[in-house]
């Protein structure tokens, strides 16, 4: 049934598929569900009282099954049945390897301060997830100080079990905003990598947040942000993010990653120029010639890829933060996108053409 909606909404749908068809679904396949077990507590009711006087004790006794049969309805498949025996995923992952441009961030930083040479490059990750660009950075870096702020602790023990993150990682368990509130250390690079799909916690969104950022970076420190839905449009989620940012960091600069979503954004006072930045990758980088010669000439081209942003004026704040429309507007975009293949298609070839090629 899904598949057919989704089909019919396909070649016939050009905008807000995704709320049009989340709607439409839950509708058809729901509502008549759902109207028939409205009906079977006032039917029972009607079939099981004999008098009036037993009307109370018959409904309360229905009541009780009724509430015991949800929280087993609840529980029995959260804590046994899908862990037992697992469940099919549909969604689509927007993944990628940002990690990668995102480590010009302490580059940059050291670009900018002489006085770090020889000195740790002290970095933040808020979102911390399995450890990847804390263990990307060290695998290319010597010299780090890395504390990592994760809100779900469930997920770091994945991490230490599954992606190979030492046990003597410095990992918070902790909200990234809450954090930074308690926290009164300053740090050279601050990633914050919190941002996924649509669900884009507002509170790291706004004005505030990134001035609290950058109120714990060092003079010449750098934020990098992972915006993993790239949007151009006007209003859209990455411009209302930038725009933020640029209204709080005199530079902001921006590098759309080939192949997926995702774009990276570094944010900072003033950025080196490319020598300092050349030379501050010899100072960094591991005593590995192999490491070395991968390294620099992908972050060299990474920074000369980097594109000044120009700010408008769509500035999310604490008052008004309305991420997850943007988030959904920008995914029902990239959908658009993606299918107006498949709707070319249906035009020329009709719906035999479409399944041939799915097929």
């Amino acid at each position: 049934m899904i598949l057919l909606i989704s089909g019919a909404l396909i070649i016939t749908i050009s905008h807000h598929l995704l709320v049009i068809a989340a709607f439409l679904a839950c509708m058809i396949i729901f509502v008549y569900p759902c109207f028939l077990m409205g009906t079977v507590t006032p039917s029972l009711v009607k079939y099981t009282v004999d008098s009036l006087e037993e009307s109370g004790t018959t409904v309360g006794t229905l009541g009780a099954f009724n509430t015991v049969g949800s929280i087993i309805g609840t529980f029995l498949p959260t804590f046994v049945t899908i862990p037992a025996v697992g469940t099919a995923m549909t969604f689509l992952l927007f993944s990628g390897m940002y990690y990668d441009y995102a480590m010009a961030a302490p580059v940059m930083a050291a670009a900018q301060d002489d006085a770090k040479a020889g000195q740790p490059i002290s970095i933040l990750i808020l979102g911390m997830g399995s450890g990847t660009y804390d263990h990307q950075c060290r695998s290319y870096f010597r010299d780090l100080d890395i504390k990592g702020v994760e809100i779900d602790e469930k997920i770091t023990d994945l991490a230490h079990q599954y992606f190979a993150l030492p046990e003597d990682a410095d990992v918070t368990t902790y909200d990234g905003r809450a954090y930074l509130a308690a926290d009164h250390e300053k740090y050279d690079v601050i990633m914050v990598d919190a941002y996924q799909d649509i669900t884009i916690p507002f509170q790291m969104s706004s004005a505030e947040f990134f001035s609290m950022v950058r109120g714990h970076l060092t003079d010449n420190g750098v934020m990098v942000v992972n915006m993993n839905m790239r949007s151009d449009a006007d209003d859209g989620i990455n411009t209302c993010l930038a725009d933020t940012i640029a209204s709080v960091f005199p530079q902001v600069k921006m590098i759309d990653v080939p192949g997926n979503t995702n774009r990276i954004l570094f944010a900072g006072r003033e950025f080196a120029d490319r020598e300092a930045f050349a030379k501050a990758i010899d100072t960094l980088s591991a005593d590995d010639p192999v490491k070395k010669s991968t390294i620099k000439p992908f972050l060299t081209g990474t920074y000369a890829g980097l594109a000044d942003y120009r700010a408008g004026r769509h500035i999310l704040t604490d008052d008004k933060a309305p991420v997850e429309l943007l988030g959904m507007r920008a995914i029902d975009q990239l959908v658009s996108e993606e299918l107006a293949v498949y709707k070319e298609m249906y035009h020329e070839q009709g719906l035999q053409g479409i399944m041939e090629e799915l097929l």
